[in-house]
C-alpha cells in the first residue's frame, strides 16, 4: 500500500516500475495490478522474499566521509581491513591491486588501515566547516548499535547527514558523518549483480550517465588529496552506509563496483530496484502471495 492516495497515472508508472523490477529478478508469472487499495504483485513459486523486496525504496547516493567511529564501544576495535578505489583498478585488501580496464573500480566495505577514533575522538573533522559542525553533537550522541537509532537520517540529500553502517563488522556498529551528496541513483544507467570470483563475494556493477561520470570524477578527484577519513566516500543506500572506500585517484571511468557483503539474492533484488527508476511513494507491503503452477 502507498504512504499517500495515487492517481491513475502514478499508479499506473509504479505498476511499470515493479513490473520491471520483477522481470530483472528472473521471476516469472509475474502479475503486477493496481487497483484502489494499492498494488497487488504475485509470481510463480516459491518468491515470497524477492516479492516483499520489490517496493523498497533502494535510494542510493554517494557522500564524502567526514568521519567515523565505532559505536557503542568504549574502545578502539581492531582495524578493519583497507580497500581502495582507483581508475581503472580493482581494488582489494591488499595494496597489490592490478589495473583492469575494463572493470569498475571497486568499492569495498572498509575504511583507514588505521583503529577508528573511539566515540567523540573526532579530531578536528568538523573545525572549518560551519555546517558540518552542526553536525558534531548528533554524530557524537548517535549509537548505531541501538536498533531504535539505526533508521534513515538522509532526508535533505543537499546536506550533511549522519548514518550508520549496514551491517555489524566484527559485531560492532559504526557510525558516519558524512558530507552533501554527490552522487544518486538518479545518475545509474545500468546496475548488475555480479560473483567476483577472486574473492566469492557478490557485488554491485554500477554504471553512471554523462552527469553521473562528472559528478563522481570530481568528488573522487577531491577526497584523493586529503587524509583520511576525507579521502574516502560512503555508498548510501536508503539511509545505512553499504560500503566506504577510500580513493587514491580520480575515478572517471563512469562505472563503480560496490560490495557489502550482499548474498546473491540481496545483489539481485537490489541490482533489479537499482536499474529502475524510484517509486513515486513509498509503498507498504501488506501482503505477499505466491501463485504455484
Amino acid at each position: 500500500m502507498p504512504d499517500r492516495t495515487l492517481g491513475a497515472a502514478e499508479l499506473s508508472g509504479a505498476s511499470d516500475v515493479l513490473r520491471r523490477r520483477a522481470a530483472g529478478l528472473g521471476l516469472t508469472g509475474v502479475q503486477v495490478t493496481p487497483d484502489a487499495n494499492g498494488i497487488t504483485v504475485s509470481a510463480d513459486g516459491d518468491s515470497a522474499d524477492p516479492l516483499s523486496r520489490l517496493a523498497d525504496p533502494a535510494q542510493l547516493v554517494l557522500r564524502p566521509v567526514a568521519a567515523f567511529a565505532p559505536s557503542g564501544v568504549t574502545a578502539p576495535p581492531p582495524a578493519r581491513p583497507s580497500a581502495q578505489a582507483g581508475n581503472g583498478t580493482t581494488a582489494s585488501a591488499t595494496p597489490s591491486a592490478t589495473p583492469a580496464a575494463s572493470r569498475p573500480a571497486v568499492a569495498s566495505p572498509s575504511a583507514s588501515t588505521a583503529p577508528a577514533p573511539a566515540p567523540g575522538d573526532i579530531g578536528g573533522a568538523f573545525t572549518g566547516d560551519p555546517v558540518l559542525s552542526k553536525l558534531q553533537q548528533q554524530f557524537i550522541a548517535l549509537d548505531c548499535s541501538s536498533a531504535t537509532q539505526r533508521h534513515d537520517y538522509q532526508s535533505t540529500p543537499s546536506r550533511p547527514a549522519v548514518a550508520c553502517s549496514q551491517e555489524a563488522k566484527e559485531h560492532i556498529w559504526y557510525k558516519f558523518a558524512l558530507g552533501p551528496a554527490a552522487v544518486d541513483g538518479s545518475d545509474i544507467t545500468k546496475a548488475e549483480a555480479v560473483l567476483d570470483e577472486q574473492n566469492a563475494d557478490w557485488q554491485i556493477n554500477l554504471s553512471f550517465n554523462g552527469h553521473g561520470t562528472a559528478a563522481f570524477a570530481d568528488l573522487t578527484g577531491r577526497l584523493a588529496a586529503q587524509q583520511p577519513p576525507a579521502n574516502q566516500f560512503a555508498v548510501v543506500i536508503d539511509g545505512a552506509v553499504a560500503s566506504d572506500p577510500r580513493v587514491s585517484e580520480a575515478i572517471t571511468g563512469g562505472a563503480v563496483a560496490v560490495s557489502g557483503s550482499f548474498s546473491e539474492q540481496q545483489a539481485r533484488t537490489l541490482a533489479a530496484q537499482l536499474s529502475n527508476p524510484k517509486l513515486p511513494a513509498t509503498f507498504r507491503v501488506s501482503e505477499v502471495n505466491t501463485l504455484h503452477s
